[in-house]
């Protein structure tokens, strides 16, 4: 299914969005010079900041700019926020060359090794907003708490069917880490692809996601809770994005809703 545009009503209130679009392209690359790591010229972060550069020169000579263009540049918005929250971040080099490894279309839902480390980072900067103290370590990432430290093991699930697999993995990473904790996972590849929602606003986007996430939670209750009572996960973390046209707003892009089980 091709991606389909309520223009040009709400797209032509979002022309500042896109000049930031273009913006974020320069720091991206930015941030990917200083720290010594090459773009390829086949990458899909290149082919994402590229849309972005596309876009605003659509814009600015008056066209309609490509549906695919729109899409990849308000992804480059959320990945672009992501990298320069976590540029100063020790060792965080080897995820930046991950998230230029691989495919990087929000509207696909092939799994992608590039993918895989943006949630990584996403959840990173998430925590780093919040005045936390990360680290990139086993599990994935360590949060350094008052009376110690909590690991988090990241996984971006592409289908239903694995998820028990994934969530082995991440408990046995956690328990090799030898400290309590956390899965968090990603779930927006589970919506469907070459699309993206409608909705008035973006509190009912909210709760629509929120309502995906919790359905998804609810499949997999038994097994989490089982985990949790024997004391090999104290939480889990789940959350998804979703590239959406508010035809009440004049944004067409909103933050991810997150899910947070503990095990209390």
């Amino acid at each position: 299914m091709s991606l389909r545009v309520r223009a040009p009503s709400c797209l032509l209130e979002a022309r500042h969005h896109i000049f930031v679009s273009k913006r974020k392209q320069l720091i991206s690359r930015a941030l990917y010079d200083t720290a010594g790591i090459r773009i390829g010229p086949t990458s899909g972060l290149e082919a994402v900041i590229r849309s972005a550069v596309m876009l605003s020169d659509a814009w600015l000579c008056g066209e309609m700019p490509a549906e695919a263009d729109l899409a990849r540049a308000c992804y480059l918005q959320h990945i672009a926020d992501i990298v320069r929250a976590i540029s100063q971040v020790p060792n965080v080099g080897t995820l930046l060359k991950r998230l230029a490894s691989g495919p990087l279309d929000s509207l696909d839902r092939a799994p992608s090794p590039a993918k895989d480390a943006l949630w990584e980072l996403e959840v990173l900067a998430h925590l780093l907003g919040c005045g936390a103290q990360v680290e990139i370590a086993e599990p994935d990432l360590r949060v350094e708490l008052p009376h110690g430290c909590i690991g988090i093991a990241c996984k971006r699930r592409y289908s239903e069917k694995n998820f028990p697999k994934a969530l082995s993995t991440a408990v046995s990473q956690i328990k090799e880490a030898g400290i309590p904790g956390i899965v968090a996972v990603n779930v927006e590849e589970l919506l469907p692809a070459s699309m993206y929602l409608s909705l008035p606003t973006g509190e009912e986007l909210a709760q629509r996601l929120i309502k995906f996430n919790d359905a998804f939670l609810k499949d997999h209750e038994a097994r989490l809770k089982g985990y949790m009572d024997n004391g090999r996960l104290v939480g889990v973390w789940v959350s998804s994005v979703s590239l959406a046209n508010l035809t009440h707003e004049k944004i067409f892009y909103v933050r991810p809703a997150d899910d947070f089980v503990d095990s209390s």
